[in-house]
């Protein structure tokens, strides 16, 4: 699954595995051009709820791990966003 959002010629290619994420959340995503990153997760509502400033993450390929207990928040859905320098992709995540 690839995530959706606004591609300004930064990144593509969203993903988070596994989805429903248990232990560990693993989130995948292709950078054109080295970037500032930022991840965050918003509830249903839209409200921020997590964030986890990723700093200058190198064109290609990145993945980062988050521990699922370091989240810190209830079960549910949630919107996952990828964020930094002219690029916004987002992915629905269910965190068990």
């Amino acid at each position: 699954e690839t995530g959706t959002g606004i591609e300004e010629n930064t990144a593509s290619n969203f993903s988070i595995h596994p989805n429903p994420v248990q232990e560990v959340l693993s989130a995948q995503y292709n950078l054109n051009t080295s970037s500032e990153v930022v991840f965050e997760l918003f509830d249903l509502s839209g409200r921020l709820v997590y964030s986890n400033n990723l700093g200058t993450q190198a064109a290609g390929l990145n993945t980062i791990q988050i521990n699922r207990a370091e989240i810190q928040l209830p079960a549910g859905v949630y919107t996952s966003r990828i964020s930094g320098d002219k690029l916004t992709l987002t992915e629905k995540v269910v965190l068990n």
